[in-house]
């Protein structure tokens, strides 16, 4: 913007040149004309066309002022509207009771206890692990009440991630502002034996936007890597 407005000025600036012309060759010149032919130009018109300048100088600034203003208002105001749906995202992860869950079988690897329409269970790791890897074959034992409830628990976190991957690949919200808390979570599968069991597990049953969203820590983790010396 300042490079526009030094442009227009300059350009404002060299009129008074442009407009005192040349005396026509073979022409005899008018009084008061300088040496060169070029007409003198009284000092009451250099300075109207100095106010002139000023004026047409001053209203490009104020213009150009208030469009930048506006482009600040505008980014500022999208910025708080992403900030506001990524609250609402993470907000309904925690509401959501099957979703919460997995959060929290994820946190607590000795287990704790979770309410099942039979009573209440411990659920543990060892668990977790049984119910991600369990596969129901013909003839072989159904699926129990118990890895129903804990792979409900992790379709549904996983079906919530991948809301986030929608939201952030559609630029409705920024990455940063959905990467907390679920870094936290994402962080500490990676510690443990789940990383690689739930890994199996979403490519086995095509969580892709989810699978995508997880995508995007790694590569996080690896830009702030520090790069080794040639």
């Amino acid at each position: 913007m300042a490079k526009l407005f030094g442009v227009l000025l300059a350009l404002l600036l060299c009129l008074p040149v442009a407009a005192s012309a040349q005396t026509p060759v073979g022409s005899s010149p008018a009084p008061g004309a300088s040496p060169g032919g070029i007409a003198a130009v009284p000092a009451a018109q250099q300075w109207a066309w100095i106010a002139a300048v000023a004026g047409v100088a001053f209203t490009i600034w104020s213009g150009l002022s208030e469009l930048a203003a506006n482009r600040r208002q505008r980014k500022d105001e999208l910025s708080w509207k992403r900030a506001e749906v990524a609250k609402s995202l993470n907000d309904d992860v925690i509401k959501d009771r099957l979703a919460n869950a997995a959060l929290l079988m994820i946190d607590f690897p000795l287990g704790r206890p979770y309410k099942l329409r039979g009573g209440e269970v411990q659920i543990d790791r060892g668990a977790v692990l049984g119910a991600l890897t369990f596969r129901e074959v013909r003839g072989g034992p159904a699926m129990s009440d118990l890895d129903r409830f804990i792979r409900d628990s992790f379709d549904t976190l996983l079906y919530r991630w991948g809301f986030f991957e929608h939201y952030v690949s559609r630029k409705l919200v920024e990455f940063e502002d959905v990467e907390q808390p679920a870094r936290y979570y994402v962080d500490r599968v990676r510690e443990t034996a789940l990383h690689n069991v739930l890994g199996s597990y979403i490519s086995a049953y095509r969580f892709e936007l989810a699978e995508a969203f997880l995508v995007r820590f790694d590569k996080k983790r690896l830009e702030g890597r520090p790069h080794s010396g040639a």
